[in-house]
Order: structure tokens, then sequence, then C-alpha cells
């Protein structure tokens, strides 16, 4: 039944893991491609919400792998 827990944790983190690469590359994407962000400050908010959003997400998934190192 642990062997089934943590092989179950192992690929849903993985899966979480890929997800948020995408979420990085796609926002990096986009502030590669920006041209004159600084003229435009609703593009540039938008970014910094993504970013911001992306942090959220790397603490949860770093509370989520921490909470799953004491059920091992």
């Amino acid at each position: 039944m642990t062997n089934n827990f943590i092989l179950t944790s192992t690929a849903v983190s993985v899966g979480i893991i890929v997800l948020e690469m995408i979420k990085l590359y796609n926002t990096w994407k986009e502030i590669k491609l920006a041209k004159n962000l600084h003229e435009n400050e609703i593009d540039f908010a938008d970014i910094e919400r993504k970013i911001e959003e992306f942090k959220s997400l790397c603490d949860k998934l770093n509370e989520t792998i921490n909470t799953m190192k004491y059920f091992v």
C-alpha cells in the first residue's frame, strides 16, 4: 500500500513539475518577445501578475513536496 502511495505521489509531482515548466517557458517566451514593454504598462503588469502566479504555484509545490516527505 505504501509503495502505491509513493508511486502515485511521485507521478503526480512529476506531472505538476512538467506543467509548471511549461508555464515558465511560456512566460519567458512572452518576456523575450516583448518589444517596448516599458511603453505598455498593461502588458508589463500582466507579465508581473503571471510571474507572481508562478511564484505562488512554486510555493505550493514546495509545500506539497515538504508535506510528502513526512509520509515517506
